[in-house]
């Protein structure tokens, strides 16, 4: 069912998106700015980590209240920058994103992508630390006796993932773990199409 969604993101995704276009375009214009193939392929990964950051800083910045609408929003805009990304990689390489197979391989650096979102990635756990650090000097304004407390319950629920329910700093965490793991499909993509 998973790879189903993402098949029909992937088509959608190919027609372009706002900004970047299709991903031929996209691959076309990186390919003109920076004279190769795989300096064009780093500048998609880093422009997509970027975008991919973006996407979940706004969507995870509402926190709680608005996760019923913000949390499939994000799944959606991050699968489809990753999507753009790898089938723009895909271009670089000579190969036509419209080609099912070429769809078939970006679609399985998303799910290995997806497959490994609950395991800790170091990617993560960065954002995780940032996040308890963040938490940490906002309750040692309030106090140090709280933030004794305040610290271990901050802990508790940002390495339980219930950070990003908190408004502001979900947003933080949103915009370091989407733009890893946006980070982590462009390898996937560059490890499949470039170095292949």
């Amino acid at each position: 069912m998973r790879r189903d969604i993402f098949n029909r993101l992937y088509d959608r995704v190919n027609e372009g998106l706002p900004v970047l276009g299709t991903p031929v375009e996209l691959a076309r214009r990186l390919r003109e700015e920076t004279g190769s193939p795989s300096t064009a392929a780093d500048a998609a990964v880093s422009l997509a980590t970027v975008l991919g950051g973006a996407t979940g800083f706004v969507f995870g910045l509402p926190g709680f209240l608005l996760t019923p609408v913000t949390l499939p929003a994000n799944v959606v805009g991050a699968a489809a920058v990753q999507l753009h990304m790898a089938a723009t990689i895909a271009a670089l390489a000579g190969h036509d994103p419209a080609d099912p197979a070429t769809r078939d391989a970006c679609v399985a650096c998303l799910e290995k992508k997806v497959g490994r979102a609950g395991r800790n990635e170091p990617e993560e756990e960065v954002a995780v630390r940032t996040g308890i650090k963040v938490l940490e000097r906002l309750v040692r304004l309030a106090g140090e006796g709280a933030a004794r407390g305040a610290g271990w319950a901050t802990r508790r629920v940002l390495l339980r993932g219930l950070g990003r329910r908190i408004p502001g700093i979900g947003g933080i965490i949103g915009a370091g773990s989407d733009g890893m793991m946006t980070h982590y499909v462009g390898r996937c993509a560059r490890a499949r199409f470039m170095e292949s």
